[in-house]
């Protein structure tokens, strides 16, 4: 899909819209699905959907963002190392297509009309229940570490370090760090 116009005043927004529209879609066909920041669609604790959202920017800035969705359909239709990781779902593939394209009209619409606000928390509602445990996001070379306390207003992910301070994420492969069990010895 091809946004241009009022959305592009949030464009950090568009990933999360675009979850929000998959979710409501897929909910739709009656998949009980969960948001993971920044652009994962979860069934139970595996993957069904990934959204990619890239900027189109030319002379004047941003003039458009490209946003891809996929989907697992179909557990044949992915890799064999894939299979085991990824969840999937049976649906008529248009209806989802387009039941995903007229929800994501209305959630740009929104942006467009400045309700970024709604849009955060509608996502968050949606969103992994994390809040207040330890995320690790890896960030091309780095590593970072800490309690997830919530998603800012440009769609941001908000850690908590371990000296106190507020990092704002913006991108990044993200993880919830799970306690070791102690080990049976």
């Amino acid at each position: 899909m091809l946004l241009r116009g009022d959305v592009l005043v949030r464009p950090t927004l568009i990933p999360l819209v675009s979850g929000i529209a998959i979710a409501v879609a897929l909910e739709r066909h009656g998949a009980d699905v969960r948001l993971k920041w920044p652009n994962d669609v979860l069934l139970g604790r595996q993957k069904l959907a990934g959204i990619l959202a890239e900027g189109v920017v030319g002379r004047a800035g941003l003039e458009a963002v490209v946003v891809g969705l996929g989907v697992n359909l179909d557990p044949s239709d992915g890799p064999a190392g894939d299979r085991a990781a990824a969840a999937s779902v049976h649906v008529d593939r248009l209806a989802l297509v387009v039941d995903w394209l007229q929800l994501l009209r209305g959630e740009c619409g929104r942006l467009g009309a400045g309700g970024a606000e709604v849009a955060v928390a509608e996502w968050k509602r949606r969103s992994v229940d994390w809040w207040g445990r330890r995320v690790r996001i890896d960030v091309a070379t780095e590593r970072i570490e800490g309690c997830a306390e919530g998603v800012g207003p440009d769609g941001e992910l908000i850690l908590v370090l371990d000296d106190g301070t507020r990092r704002h994420v913006r991108a990044g492969e993200a993880r919830e760090v799970r306690p070791r069990e102690p080990s049976g010895s």
